[in-house]
């Protein structure tokens, strides 16, 4: 079985190195989509603990041409029954009534190859028991049943929001770009909604990405009665700060959604009081995000930070796309890199205490 990995630009190498970690296997690299071989337990574990993906597909096939799509490459009794309702939505296709053309053929090819099965689906555009997703990265089409039935990166745990917060596969990848790994301590200053945090928890202690919600592959007679068959070892503890108790109080309520409550210490704490609360050389990394009302503090947050980190430790800051970062020489600049997400852009600076 293939799967295609939907993943927002710019993401594809992180998501290569997460399913290496997971499963240990490559993929093959396409604009927004990554390509891998699996098994049905490899599906599942991938669909649990993905954190850069923004879709999972069982693919039909890929192809430069729509009207050339062949649905019979795959099973189509292992994900189909006749109780089952599914939509066919279009991705990346500009103007309603090429995606609605689309649609169409897609789903009379699928409804013919079924009818031969004598297998009778309904289709259902409001509340589909799962989707078959057509997804344009401009050169082909990659056709697929979703298997989670949702976008991943939009974290069902994220209720209690800021202005200044990401979605998931964002903050995600803001974790990984710290070099933070399993095993290390890491702080999370001015924290706003939580959701680094969380992120770097999940990623830490192989905490299942999705929520408890019946998901299309629930449903899916291939997938019946599989979860995660990874082994779950909750070692590393995630800490995080912020100013204001608003912000905790939406980071605690949020990591309880997530299932990190136990994982995550979020405070309430000045940033001058960090050296107080915490142990000179008690962190390997720190991530903070600069909005523009903190840029005035950033004096003391490397004051803060440098006492905290150890030798060699590493500071990501995250701030605005114009903002132009003075370097404190108690750091080495190691990547400056700016990240755009539709509208909005960020910029990050990641530094190594010297």
């Amino acid at each position: 079985m293939k799967l295609f990995l939907i993943v927002n630009s710019g993401f594809e190498e992180l998501c290569n190195k997460e399913v290496k970690e997971i499963i240990g296997k490559d993929t093959k690299i396409n604009n927004s989509v990554l390509e891998v071989d699996v098994d049905k337990q490899e599906a599942i574990n991938l669909a649990y603990h993905l954190q850069s993906v923004r879709r999972i597909l069982v693919a039909f096939e890929s192809v430069s041409d729509f009207n050339q799509l062949d649905v019979n490459k795959v099973e189509l009794k292992d994900l189909f029954t006749s109780e089952l309702s599914f939509k066919v939505e279009i991705e990346n296709v500009k103007g309603n009534d090429n995606r609605l053309a689309i649609a169409k053929v897609v789903a009379g090819k699928l409804f013919a190859s079924l009818d031969k099965l004598k297998i009778s689906p309904k289709l259902e555009l409001k509340k589909p028991d799962s989707y078959v997703i057509v997804y344009f990265n401009g050169k082909e089409y990659f056709v697929g049943l979703d298997l989670v039935g949702k976008e991943i990166n939009n974290r069902e745990y994220r209720l209690f929001t800021s202005p200044a917060s990401f979605k998931g596969d964002l903050a995600y990848h803001f974790v990984r770009a710290s070099k933070f790994e399993k095993g290390q301590k890491l702080l999370v200053g001015l924290a706003k909604d939580g959701t680094i945090a969380i992120e770097a928890a999940i990623f830490a202690n192989s905490v299942c990405t999705l929520g408890k919600e019946k998901y299309s592959f629930n449903k899916i007679p291939l997938f019946s009665g599989l979860n995660s068959s990874l082994d779950k070892k909750e070692v590393t503890k995630v800490f995080s700060v912020d100013t204001t108790m608003q912000n905790i109080t939406a980071t605690r309520k949020n990591s309880i959604l997530a299932g990190t409550r136990e994982l995550l210490e979020a405070q309430k704490y000045s940033l001058d009081e960090w050296d107080v609360k915490f142990n000179e050389k008690e962190f390997d990394c720190i991530i903070a995000q600069i909005t523009s009302k903190d840029e005035e503090k950033l004096n003391e947050l490397y004051y803060q930070t440098s006492y905290l980190l150890k030798s060699g430790g590493m500071l990501l800051l995250i701030g605005r796309k114009n903002w132009e970062l003075t370097i404190s020489s108690k750091f080495k600049l190691v990547e400056e890199k700016e990240i755009i997400r539709g509208e909005s852009a960020h910029k990050y600076y990641l530094l190594k205490r010297q």
